[in-house]
């Protein structure tokens, strides 16, 4: 991903957006989905998870 964006407020005007991104899906044991996402960046690494329950009536993420 290599995006730019404005800042409002602070001193500098552009800001880049650079990383590479990699997303994974698994089912867990209740067949609830996981979706874990990585990002590579410059200076460092970030990643997060959501849980998809899929056995409720209504599904939710949490």
């Amino acid at each position: 991903m290599n995006e730019k964006w404005e800042m409002i407020w602070e001193n500098q005007k552009e800001v880049v957006n650079n990383y590479y991104a990699s997303q994974w899906n698994a089912l867990t044991k209740n067949k609830d989905k996981l979706v874990l996402e990585f990002r590579l960046f410059n200076d460092g690494i970030s990643f997060r998870y959501r849980v998809f329950n899929f056995t409720l009536e209504n599904n939710y993420c949490w």
